[in-house]
């Protein structure tokens, strides 16, 4: 498992068009991804769930990737998301 401290960097946050791409990616490789926020967890495969963590710019969220891609996946989300990113 891999977990990594990321800084949401961008410009209006995850919205709709950034949460489906998000799920698109993880429906693409073989890892469960899971985003923390403020102690709420989403799946990285549902953009609703992705959308309720209300992820603004500035926002800190921790990523979880585990499976056979998750160093893939991971790579993929931090440079979507922005580096602010730490390993943990």
């Amino acid at each position: 498992m891999i977990r990594r401290q990321l800084t949401v960097k961008l410009r209006e946050g995850v919205h709709l068009r950034v949460a489906t791409a998000i799920v698109e990616l993880v429906e693409q490789h073989r890892a469960d991804v899971v985003f923390e926020h403020q102690s709420q967890q989403a799946n990285a495969r549902s953009a609703i769930e992705l959308l309720a963590l209300g992820l603004v710019p500035g926002a800190e969220v921790e990523l979880r990737a585990e499976g056979p891609d998750e160093a893939l996946v991971m790579g993929t989300l931090i440079r979507l998301l922005g580096d602010g990113a730490s390993g943990r």
